[in-house]
């Protein structure tokens, strides 16, 4: 079973809001770190609220935080809270089928905590080797070098004809 990517960056968030313990987080980080764009996460974040696991602060120095602590908050809680399983399959029998195949597939991630994911995540980081540097790159020309450059290529053609 796949589950869809809103449902994948919830969990992300609320993996860096447990590894940042009880500290305010910004939401434009968060997003930053995991590929979104900012008003992508503010939606993955405001439904993480909605559904209780999150909780904010406004203003110049708030974020968003754990509404409780990570042990309690088991990953299919969030995946039943965000998935869309109102399919509509052809017949009640095939209906019934998704039912229990969604219900076992959640009752997996069940055994599962935002404490744990948190904890592995940071046990992965701490063992994984350092990656070397690449060099810096080389900084672009400025527009007016880059005209000037084009303008001394058109004139060199002009001349040589």
């Amino acid at each position: 079973m796949r589950l869809n990517k809103l449902t994948i960056y919830a969990v992300k968030v609320l993996v860096e809001c447990a590894r940042a313990s009880d500290e305010l987080v910004k939401v434009a980080s968060i997003a930053e770190r995991n590929g979104l764009t900012h008003q992508h996460g503010l939606k993955v974040a405001h439904l993480l609220m909605r559904n209780g696991f999150l909780v904010n602060q406004r203003g110049p120095h708030g974020g968003i935080r754990l509404a409780r602590p990570a042990a309690d908050i088991k990953i299919g809680d969030v995946v039943r809270a965000l998935e869309n399983t109102n399919s509509s399959p052809d017949t009640p029998v095939m209906e019934e089928l998704f039912d229990d195949a969604f219900a076992a597939f959640v009752d997996v991630l069940d055994q599962h905590t935002i404490a744990d994911l948190a904890g592995k995540q940071k046990r992965a980081t701490a063992t994984r080797p350092t990656k070397k540097k690449k060099a810096p790159a080389r900084p672009s020309r400025s527009r007016k070098h880059q005209r000037a450059s084009v303008k001394a290529n058109r004139d060199s053609r002009i001349v040589s004809s």
